[in-house]
C-alpha cells in the first residue's frame, strides 16, 4: 500500500472532572468533540483505527482506536492510491 486512505473523523471523547463538583457542574459538563485526521489502518464493526504516520516499509506509528459508538461522522480526504 503506497498511499493509504486519509480520513477525518469527528467523535465524542470520554470526559473526566478532577476535584470536587456540585451536581449542577457535573450535569452541565459538556462532552468534548474531537476531530482526528489520520491514515486509515483498518475499520471493522467495533472500531476505526487511524495512524499518525505510515512508513513505505508497511509499518504504522501511533495508532488510535476509536469505537464506532463514539464517532459522529467521518470524511475521506484522500482515497488509497491517490497522489
Amino acid at each position: 500500500m503506497d498511499n493509504p486512505k486519509i480520513v477525518s473523523v469527528q467523535w465524542t471523547d470520554a470526559n473526566f472532572m478532577k476535584g470536587w463538583a456540585n451536581t449542577e457542574e457535573v450535569i452541565d459538563q459538556p462532552m468534548p468533540t474531537c476531530i482526528t485526521i489520520g491514515y486509515l489502518v483498518h475499520e471493522d464493526s467495533a472500531t476505526i483505527k487511524l495512524a499518525q504516520t505510515y512508513s513505505r516499509t508497511g509499518k504504522w506509528c501511533d495508532v488510535m482506536y476509536i469505537p464506532h459508538d463514539m464517532i459522529e461522522s467521518y470524511v475521506i480526504i484522500r482515497e488509497s492510491g491517490d497522489e
